[in-house]
């Protein structure tokens, strides 16, 4: 009795995730999460970019050329 009920909960949440899943590639989640990773690379090689090129300089109110 135990391992038809856990046979059939098992057949259960693998047709929902089934179902989910094809709710999900026709909703483009897939392509959605692809362009998340693309942005993200982006977004870090930017950072990484940003972080090099930031320059320092001094700013002063003070004349020295005397």
């Amino acid at each position: 009795m135990t391992n038809k009920r856990n046979e059939r909960n098992k057949t259960e949440k693998e047709t929902e995730y089934k179902e989910m899943r094809k709710l999900g590639e026709q909703a483009g989640i897939e392509d959605l999460m692809a362009l998340y990773g693309e942005y993200q690379k982006w977004m870090q090689i930017s950072m990484q970019y940003l972080k090099e090129m930031d320059v320092k300089f001094t700013f002063s109110t003070t004349d020295n050329t005397s």
